[in-house]
């Protein structure tokens, strides 16, 4: 072979490996690194709690009945480590709120907000967030992030008491009752401006959150609501079929809704 063909068909080689081999190696590699990067923002972010109480107050026919429950948020911020993230990590910790009401009816605020997005008033599929209320009375909102979002989180995090805040009807969690609050399939969604489906002349008079330290996991739901651990224990839905069982695409919300929406335990 000519020493010029040889040279020619090395070139031609080289070529082809840099067009195609070395640039498909080389964006995995940095693919895997920022994965790699982004699974570390979120495990080794500092994690800032945010304890608070949520208090629900029901009149029934003149005569007031209370229900309260412990709740946690926990926020990591990725920021801590990629200045250009935006979100925030959330996780939920608690339990749903429960108001004895007479006859053994029960009113239920469960850990997930309102769909503010048509169709009105669905059930949102995210966890309702109480310390968002409570940091912008508290002034710990996004307004006071200007001086470092993590900073502002650190700051609220440290408050363990305080006077309560109320929640307007518009960022109210989802109020649930129960024909028998012994069967969970006899669920129905509770419209808060209208209690008359719970007990007869029943209105919703206010629900409020408050910073506490008091102890999460109380233990208040399973009185209540004796069905709690079986159907955690289950991993389906309130109707007692396995999520991977049941028709995505149609609502039910016995299958929407699981033991995880009573009592939150999300891993720490």
């Amino acid at each position: 072979m000519e020493p010029g063909a040889s040279t020619q068909s090395k070139s031609a080689s080289f070529s082809r490996d840099a067009r195609g081999t070395r640039p498909g190696k080389y964006l995995l590699n940095v693919g895997f690194v920022v994965a790699c990067a982004a699974l570390l923002s979120g495990c080794f972010s500092p994690t800032y709690r945010c304890r608070y109480k949520l208090r629900i107050v029901v009149n029934v026919a003149g005569q007031e009945y209370v229900g309260e429950s412990v709740r946690e948020t926990s926020y990591k911020d990725p920021q801590d480590w990629f200045p250009s993230e935006g979100g925030l990590i959330v996780t939920q910790r608690g339990e749903a709120t429960v108001v004895k009401l007479p006859g053994g009816r029960l009113l239920v605020a469960i850990g997930r907000g309102i769909n503010p997005l048509p169709p009105s008033r669905d059930i949102a599929t995210w966890p309702w967030d109480g310390t968002a209320p409570l940091r912008r009375a508290y002034g710990f909102g996004p307004q006071e992030w200007s001086g470092g979002r993590s900073k502002a989180l650190q700051e609220f995090s440290k408050l363990h008491s305080g006077p309560p805040v109320p929640i307007a009807d518009s960022d109210l969690p989802v109020l649930l009752s129960f024909k028998n609050p012994a069967d969970p399939k006899t669920l129905f969604v509770v419209n808060p401006k209208d209690l008359s489906g719970v007990a007869a002349d029943a209105r919703l008079v206010s629900v409020a959150v408050q910073p506490t330290a008091e102890p999460l996991f109380q233990e208040r739901i399973e009185a209540e609501l004796p069905w709690v651990p079986a159907v955690l224990a289950a991993h389906g839905g309130l109707d007692g079929k396995r999520r991977s069982s049941v028709d995505s695409t149609k609502f039910d919300i016995l299958q929407e809704l699981s033991g995880d929406d009573f009592k939150f335990r999300a891993k720490q």
